[in-house]
């Protein structure tokens, strides 16, 4: 999915299937859980 023109790095699209139960969507949840304690914060851009 691209909604800038540019790819988003660090994102993570899962479709329907991927979380049909409580349990795959607790997974995701997790592996995105994980990933925002190791993630770098973007640089504030500057509001013109």
């Amino acid at each position: 999915m691209d909604f800038t023109g540019r790819e988003m790095t660090g994102m993570l699209y899962i479709e329907e299937e991927g979380i049909k139960t409580e349990k795959n969507l607790k997974e995701w949840m997790d592996v995105a859980l994980a990933y925002n304690k190791i993630a770098k914060v973007a640089k504030k851009r500057r509001v013109v």
